[in-house]
């Protein structure tokens, strides 16, 4: 189902493109692999014999995940190359670009989420509805998070802030957030009682310590 394999031999992927030693025995999976080398220029379909047959020019550096949809269509994330509010989040893959690119590579949809205080990082998931699913990190300043009952004594002077996560869920054809889900909704803390969440986290599996 979906796209037909157009297969193409590793010189016409790239002249420069050698591939490794490849081990398939018995127990690996039939049919097609997609590799999407972090920082990576490409993503690549790969046979088992770990040949590229098909493979996409990317307009971002590879965030490190891409899914192959049954259209025929990848489901691509992006890095940011700078940053000055998550500069430590572009050298680990921070992201910032969703794609949805079609067989032959033309963008079929775009989306950035960077913000002052949010980052798109790492996994995305579509979802049967068509809306996609995906992580960020959601920064705070030191003042906010010790507020909110984090220890003082775990900001080190070079470091005013923490990074908390958040899933969102876009809608594609509007680009319209419809969804979201906080960790800072879900806290709880044994620092101080006369601040939010105060309780015991042994007995709040269902909160995050602070």
């Amino acid at each position: 189902e979906g796209a037909p394999i157009e297969v193409i031999t590793p010189t016409a992927v790239s002249p420069d493109a050698t591939v490794p030693p490849t081990l398939n025995t018995a127990v690996a999976a039939p049919g097609y692999t997609l590799v999407s080398p972090l920082f990576g220029e490409q993503t690549y379909l790969i046979d088992k014999d770990g040949q590229p047959v098909h493979s996409w020019d990317l307009t971002y550096l590879s965030g490190g995940v891409a899914y192959l949809l049954e259209n025929g269509n990848l489901l691509q994330t992006g890095i940011i190359e700078e940053s000055d509010i998550f500069p430590e989040a572009v050298l680990t893959g921070g992201g910032g670009y969703l794609q949805i690119l079609d067989w032959d590579g033309e963008i079929v949809w775009e989306y950035a989420h960077i913000t002052e205080t949010q980052l798109q990082h790492h996994d995305v998931e579509l979802l049967p509805s068509g809306n996609i699913l995906f992580i960020v990190y959601e920064r705070f300043l030191a003042e906010d998070a010790i507020a909110a009952g984090r220890s003082p004594d775990l900001f080190p002077e070079e470091r005013g802030e923490i990074w908390s996560e958040a899933i969102l869920e876009i809608d594609p054809a509007t680009d319209e957030i419809v969804w979201e889900w906080h960790v800072w909704d879900h806290l709880v803390q044994n620092i101080d009682p006369s601040l939010p969440n105060y309780g015991d986290p042994a007995e709040n599996p269902g909160r995050i310590d602070i």
